[in-house]
């Protein structure tokens, strides 16, 4: 006898039951002792591009789907039959499931049936992304950033590390000297993306006198800065891609603007090469 408002009300106590008859009655208290004595399971199935549920190791996150407070936290496995996993929750909420993969993927509106199995499945196909440098590594926690088709950041993966992604295409950004850049970089089904970088060299640069030193990137077109050098340092070194430069000096004191020097130099993978004004 309840109107829809007080209905609502009743919401947090869990699932509510109307009856109006002898019928309805023994209906719902099979269902309530269904509930009590089956167990309530969910399997979620992470499906690969072929619509297999192979995909696993995956943390995922289970929101109240009205209070949008955190329930579980379960990391998906695969049993030894190689079937996703059953899960054990509260079967009178209806969840919203994060799965954190990169990038995450959701399931809204999760419900279970009490003293059933439930089985609900997302799209997760996965590959993996390895980035390497070839050779000598003098860069410190070199990092590259991985952004989706919007330009929003995915991900910052460490070089020389494999991570998998969801399949699709990306763009990245490898935190070198100067930057390398990759468009277009699609990641497969179960296959490694592997993208190999050249290892940097050294660049140093030797000064008499204390003054403003600049390097620009000269490969292409037009100059591009790539550096600044302390002002205050006589002697700097610059771990740097290989490429065509242009290093640009004058001094900080006494010294007019035509009196700027110049050193086109080359750097070479592993190499070390000097510049002294």
């Amino acid at each position: 006898g309840l109107n829809e408002t007080e209905k609502k009300i009743l919401d947090c106590v869990g699932k509510m039951y109307e009856v109006n008859d002898e019928k309805i009655v023994a209906e719902v208290t099979k269902v309530v002792i269904t509930s009590f004595l089956n167990p309530t399971t969910l399997q979620i199935n992470l499906l690969n591009d072929y619509g297999k549920p192979t995909e696993t190791d995956v943390d995922m996150t289970f929101y109240d789907h009205q209070s949008k407070e955190i329930r579980y936290n379960y990391y998906h496995k695969l049993t030894p039959s190689g079937l996703p996993d059953t899960l054990k929750t509260d079967a009178q909420l209806t969840y919203d499931v994060v799965v954190h993969s990169l990038p995450p993927v959701k399931l809204n509106e999760v419900k279970l049936s009490p003293g059933k199995h439930t089985t609900r499945a997302v799209d997760a196909g996965q590959g993996t992304l390895q980035v390497k440098i070839t050779g000598l590594m003098k860069y410190n926690n070199l990092k590259i950033i991985v952004h989706g088709k919007n330009n929003e950041i995915i991900n910052v993966q460490d070089i020389n590390t494999a991570k998998k992604y969801l399949t699709d295409t990306y763009s990245l950004d490898v935190l070198t000297l100067p930057v390398t850049h990759f468009d277009n970089v699609e990641i497969s089904q179960s296959k490694i993306k592997l993208i190999d970088i050249p290892a940097p060299g050294s660049l140093i640069v030797n000064s008499s006198k204390l003054g403003h030193t600049i390097v620009y990137s000269a490969d292409g077109l037009r100059l591009e800065k790539v550096h600044t050098f302390n002002p205050a340092i006589l002697r700097e070194t610059l771990i740097i891609q290989p490429g065509n430069y242009l290093v640009v000096y004058r001094e900080k004191i006494n010294a007019n603007s035509f009196e700027t020097k110049e050193r086109v130099v080359k750097i070479n993978s592993s190499m070390t090469t000097n510049v002294i004004f």
